[in-house]
Parts: C-alpha cells; structure tokens; sequence
C-alpha cells in the first residue's frame, strides 16, 4: 500500500512533472536526498554495513548535486544522531565515522561554497531582497500545494483558475497537517509508541530547512527560492505515504484523503500536459521565424539580459539586448542601437517579451518614431506558461513611410 501510494504522489503531486522533465539537478537530487532518507530509516531498524555504506554515499552525492541536498542531508544526520542518543547508542560510533567520512569527503567543494562566483550564496547582493515571513509560505505552499505550473504572469487555463486553485491548496495542506497532528497525538498518548522515523522525518526535514533557509536569508543574501524546496519532496510524500498508510483501518478517514490526493494528481496532470502543449506550440511557431532570419538580419531582444541565453540556443546570429525599456537611460540605448542598425543590412528583427500594450513596449516604439522607424507586427505567439523563453510578440522594424 506504501509503495503504491508513493509511487502515485512522486510522478502526479503538484510541481513534481513539470521539474521531472528538465534537463537539470532537481530530479537527481530528490532521488539521492529521498534515498539517504530511507537508508536511514533502514538503519534504524537494523545497523548493517551495506547501510551503512549505501546511506553515506547518498549522502555524499544529494550534497554534491545541490545546496539544499547538502542542507537536507545534514538534517537526515541530525535526526539519526538524535535517535541513536535517545533509542541505540550503539549507533553512535557508525554516525561518528560515517560524518568524518562526508565532511572530508565534500572539503574540495567547500572552497566553491563560499567563495564562487555563480555558486556563492553567502555574499552580498542587493538585487535580493531580505525574506518574509509570506515568502517562507509561499516557497512551500504555492509550490507544494498548488498543482498548476505558475508563472510571474499568473496566467492558468479554465480548469485551475484561482478559485480552483486556491481550494485544493487549502483542502491539501489541512489533511497534510491534521495526519501530521494526529500522529503526534498518538505518539505523546502512548507511551509505548517509539517515535515515527519514517512517518514524520520527511516533514521534518522539509520544515527543518525552510527554516533554516529563511534564518539564513535575513542575515544576508537571500537563498529563499521556491523551487528549492524540491530536493526534500520525495521525503515528504514518502512520510504522508506511510502516515496515509497508517490510517488505511480507518475508511472514513482513508478513503476522503485518498479522494483528495487523487484529485489533486489529476489536476496537476491535467496541467502539466497543457504547459507540455503550450511549449511544443510555442516552440513550433518561434523555430518557424527563426529559420527566416538571415545572416545578415539583426536581432533585438526587449527583456531582461538573462534571455539572451535561451535564444542563443536557437541561432548564432547577433543578438542586441534592450533591457529595462521603461527605464531613463534606455533613449542614449536606443540611439546607439538605431545608428547601428542604419549602417547593417538586412532587416531587423524584435523580440518582445514584454505584453504588446506594456508601457515599455510603447515608449519602445516612439522612440523608434522619433528616429524615422516603426515597429511592424509579424506574429504573436502570446505563450501562456513559458513567458521567459519565448517572446509575446514579434516585430520588423520598417522605415516610416
């Protein structure tokens, strides 16, 4: 029943698909974070060296894969050491040796930590604000419990419209926390109950590191990123398959919160397959332009300067950068632009990620008028979930007529 339940949660709970699917650490590092919890489990119940041996280099490779996995892991090390004080201190010399051996082990790296140029996190940086407590909430219940794929333009399609949304969210996490809450009941009632290893170490350890994450967060740069709860979701449905699991005597109970975690599977599905379509949409249309750009055309890019990178994936082409539109200086930009777009040949292609009636898009524009050009619109492709990757709207810049 364990097994079944998990195996459902780990593909179709929020967030879960959409991440599943990149080309990136957060698939591996849930699976090392997830193993080294449950070997860990394993080793409570019974200390073998093939545990032993199995949950050290899970260890090593969840803190190796990202930052959260070396903070999640470390709080998996923190709740053994715990246990083996309060249950079997025979546990302690292994903890003792298996510690030495990761933190000798992950040394090299530490240097990179600190002191990296794209990997430190512990230097100061003002483009990051100082957290609240709203951005702890909503870096684990927006992306926990919300099973749509969300973007900085909170568009949804009509099946998971805000209200929809907001609904199972709520109904979602108050089963999450009243099977937490009535474990804990039964632990502090019954005395004969050991503690839940398994049953409630996944919520721990997800609480555990948010928290830790949001202290960090204050006395300097922000590290507070939704998306960085993913490591520790596998230990977390794997602690609410087992609680679920608990209550499976209990049909009143288990059936209606089964109910719920199927319904919200399948709107996240439902989702994921209409953000799948909508990439494949979006990507069809954009390779279609970019096959009509020329050597010799010239390319301009309204957004912010990350983008450039997601286009040179497209083409080899000169990619000139108009960021921040609204912004004052953007005029001395423009002018600079426009003399070199008056000694090329070819055309002059815009791409907007801006919405095509934002006000940047329109000082954009008369800037263009003023110097004897306009904006033409090709297409609009107006992608619904994948805004950063492609553009709203393409433009030809024409010689005013």
């Amino acid at each position: 029943m364990v097994s079944g339940i998990f195996g459902f949660c780990i593909v179709t709970m929020p967030k879960l698909m959409f991440y599943g699917v990149q080309i990136r650490m957060y698939s591996w590092v849930m699976f090392f974070v997830t193993m080294s919890f449950y070997y860990c489990y394993e080793i409570t119940k019974k200390s073998t060296k093939k545990n032993w041996i199995i949950f050290t280099t899970f260890t090593l490779l969840a803190a190796y894969t990202h930052y959260y996995g070396a903070m999640a892991v470390g709080v998996i090390y923190l709740m053994l050491l715990i246990h083996s004080i309060c249950e079997n201190r025979i546990l302690i010399k292994n903890w003792i040796l298996s510690t030495l051996f990761v933190v000798l082990c992950y040394f090299p790296w530490i240097f990179f930590v600190f002191f990296g140029r794209r990997t430190s996190y512990f230097s100061n940086d003002t483009q990051f604000k100082t957290p609240v407590p709203r951005d702890w909430i909503d870096s684990i219940i927006d992306f926990l419990f919300t099973p749509t794929y969300i973007t900085h333009t909170h568009t949804h399609n009509d099946l998971t419209n805000w209200g929809l949304l907001f609904f199972i969210c709520v109904v979602l996490l108050s089963v999450v926390l009243l099977m937490v809450l009535y474990i804990l009941f039964k632990i502090i009632k019954d005395k004969d109950n050991s503690f839940n290893f398994i049953g409630l170490g996944g919520v721990f350890v997800l609480i555990a590191v948010m928290g830790f994450a949001y202290s960090f967060s204050t006395m300097g740069r922000s590290i507070l990123v939704a998306r960085y709860v993913f490591p520790m979701v596998g230990c977390l449905w794997l602690s609410l398959a087992v609680l679920l699991d608990g209550f499976y005597s209990k049909k009143t109970i288990f059936v209606p919160v089964l109910s719920i975690f199927l319904l919200v599977g399948t709107v996240s599905s439902v989702s994921f397959i209409d953000y799948e379509h909508d990439v494949n949409s979006s990507d069809l249309k954009f390779r279609y332009y970019m096959d009509r750009i020329d050597a010799n055309d010239t390319i301009l890019v309204l957004d912010v300067p990350f983008v450039r990178s997601d286009y040179n994936f497209y083409l080899d082409k000169e990619i000139i950068m108009i960021d921040n539109v609204s912004s004052h200086n953007v005029e001395n930009k423009l002018e600079h632009t426009i003399l070199k777009i008056k000694l090329k040949k070819g055309k002059v292609w815009v791409f907007n990620n801006l919405h095509k009636d934002f006000d940047g898009t329109n000082e954009f524009n008369n800037l263009l008028v003023k110097n004897g050009f306009k904006l033409r619109c090709v297409n609009e492709l107006s992608p619904t979930y994948v805004a950063n990757f492609y553009p709203h709207n393409i433009y030809l810049i024409d010689p005013l007529e």
